[in-house]
């Protein structure tokens, strides 16, 4: 089942040690980009199969390892570990109270970040638009000229 994504899923470990010992996140997230760097099929295996499909190209595998050896990490661990802070604790602000035109693009199988998540937000923000396509975590991939027509 492409959906299933259980306990010991190291997006969730991340998430798990993020929501309750913040001041230890910075040791899975290291392992786990660490991991990836090393082998993209440490994170590919894990994917819903369309993710695992487009992680098959090779641009795409050069991208896992580039971004988890490389820039992402260059500087430490601490933009990933604010990303997973703002996924499991408060903004410190009401998303309902933004007024700028929000949209919000989300692959429908995603099991790294499902599209109930920005179901969720969509529906909190007055006038945003969601659109949702096949794929998942890696739909951007496969449906950039599509979304860049729709900003412009």
């Amino acid at each position: 089942n492409d959906r299933k994504v259980a306990w010991y899923h190291p997006q969730n470990l991340m998430f798990s040690v993020a929501r309750q010992l913040p001041a230890l996140t910075r040791l899975p997230v290291q392992w786990i980009a660490s991991s990836i760097g090393k082998d993209p099929d440490f994170a590919i295996k894990r994917m819903c199969a369309a993710d695992q499909q487009t992680a098959q190209r090779p641009e795409v595998r050069r991208w896992f390892q580039e971004t988890f050896s490389g820039e992402s990490m260059k500087q430490g661990p601490e933009g990933v570990i604010d990303d997973l802070q703002l996924i499991v604790g408060p903004w410190g602000f009401d998303v309902a109270s933004i007024q700028a035109e929000v949209r919000f693009f989300h692959g429908l199988e995603d099991v790294n970040c499902p599209a109930a998540g920005a179901q969720r937000l969509q529906a909190q923000i007055s006038g945003s638009r969601i659109q949702l396509a096949p794929g998942g975590h890696l739909m951007l991939f496969d449906n950039l000229p599509e979304i860049l027509r729709t900003l412009t």
